[in-house]
């Protein structure tokens, strides 16, 4: 009986106990049992990474200590990870340590390192990879929606670029070059943000998978480089009495990298204030703001709609339904999906509870900005597509009247006709219908 292949190799056999199995096979076995049915994408993306891919991506670490500015550590490769969990704690460090672990993408070598050591079950990662526009189901638990420990947060995003391809050949839609699956989302706490890469030099058209060219500094992109769309980030009422601190502490995501954004913007806070929520308020609160900053785009496109530069006359219709007609539908379907999102996060969070005392008012606050941006869009796609009858109705007064129009020319042009043929008839008769004649 052939043995079974693991994505790094053959599978240990069941009937082993675990004290003669090492952590990294007992963690190959669990992934072989939880993901192959669970997550059978995913089990598969794994089985087929190449040693390349298999260390793609990034992890960092940031440690909080009493009284010490948090130093983030970025790690070169799996190999550096795994030191950095055989490392014995400091001698001179009292009570539990408290790290906060930032991972990008999803790299099986990574994935085995990070799971194995901080004892987090595979489909916690399996949840991360599908495409947030795809339909998944399994990416949360629905027999238990809020948990302090964990929570999936997925969010779409906006980045100035071009990909040099023929969309008539290649469509508009490309596969990001990541093993994640994206297209063009205790009192010793150890927490873990798996956060999306961000788009490289190259994507890869779905119709023959061929790698194509991104332009990151397109003109034709460059209103969005003002980043007028971002929101504020920071929360400030009022500046330092000290002058030479208010830019020091001004924080400005650069919306590119959340992995980066995450290393940079995290916040100095002494490790007694440090949980496993408070570390991640700098993740959370990028996610929102990469949402609304989404839906704002979405806001301005819908805009854009009544803009038709053919025309100036206030009089002539400035939009093409049949143009716009179905990108209108579409918008309002993915909006309505947007908007359950955002309520399912509203719950996940556990920002529906009434008297939780642990919920920043930022956080409640900009997810319900999220689905007030939502309503407003559906809002507009609505109004655009009631006002698509009667659009259609004076389509159709305009040709019966065009109709009406050509008919009462038809009959002028008839009734001139006779009299002219019978003028026309009797100049042209001759002697021969004289009477006497034969042919009279």
């Amino acid at each position: 009986m052939g043995e079974r292949q693991s994505p790094t190799g053959t599978w240990i056999d069941r009937s082993a106990t675990l004290c003669e199995k090492d952590i990294r096979e007992a963690y190959h076995e669990l992934i072989d049992l939880q993901l192959r049915s669970l997550y059978p994408d995913f089990f598969r993306n794994l089985y087929v990474q190449t040693p390349k891919e298999r260390e793609r991506g990034r992890v960092a670490v940031i440690e909080y200590q009493d009284d010490e500015i948090p130093d983030p550590e970025v790690f070169k490769n799996s190999q550096d990870v795994k030191t950095h969990f055989d490392n014995p704690i400091a001698a001179n460090q009292s009570g539990p340590r408290k790290r906060l672990f930032v991972l990008e993408d999803l790299s099986l070598s990574y994935v085995e390192a990070l799971g194995s050591r901080l004892r987090i079950p595979p489909s916690f990662f399996a949840a991360h990879w599908a495409d947030p526009a795809t339909p998944a189901f399994n990416q949360r638990n629905p027999l238990r929606r809020y948990a302090k420990g964990s929570f999936v947060i997925r969010y779409p995003s906006t980045q100035p670029l071009r990909v040099d391809a023929d969309p008539d050949v290649h469509g508009h839609v490309f596969r990001c070059d990541f093993n994640l699956e994206r297209h063009i989302y205790c009192y010793d706490p150890k927490a873990l943000l798996i956060v999306d890469p961000p788009v490289r030099g190259k994507v890869r058209s779905l119709t023959d998978e061929r790698p194509l060219s991104v332009d990151h500094h397109s003109n034709e992109y460059a209103y969005s480089r003002m980043n007028s769309l971002d929101p504020e980030f920071n929360d400030v009422d009022i500046l330092s009495p000290d002058p030479t601190e208010w830019t020091k502490g001004w924080q400005r995501p650069q919306y590119v990298s959340m992995f980066d954004d995450i290393v940079s913007l995290e916040p100095d806070l002494p490790a007694r204030e440090i949980g496993p929520r408070t570390c991640t308020n700098v993740a959370r609160k990028l996610a929102i703001c990469s949402f609304l900053s989404f839906l704002r785009r979405r806001i301005l496109n819908m805009l854009r709609l009544q803009a038709n530069l053919r025309t100036t006359i206030l009089h002539v219709n400035r939009c093409d339904y049949l143009r716009e007609f179905g990108f209108v539908v579409n918008v309002k379907y993915i909006m309505g999906l947007v908007s359950s999102e955002a309520k399912e996060h509203f719950e996940v969070l556990g920002l529906h509870r009434h008297n939780a005392d642990d919920v920043p008012e930022w956080e409640r606050d900009g997810w319900i900005a999220v689905q007030d941006y939502c309503g407003k869009i559906i809002n507009m796609a609505d109004a655009f597509l009631q006002s698509y009858p009667q659009f259609t109705s004076m389509q159709e007064a305009q040709a019966a009247n065009k109709n009406a129009l050509n008919l009462a020319h038809i009959t002028s042009l008839t009734m001139v006709f006779v009299p002219l043929s019978t003028i026309a008839a009797i100049f042209s008769m001759t002697d021969d219908f004289l009477p006497g004649e034969k042919k009279s």
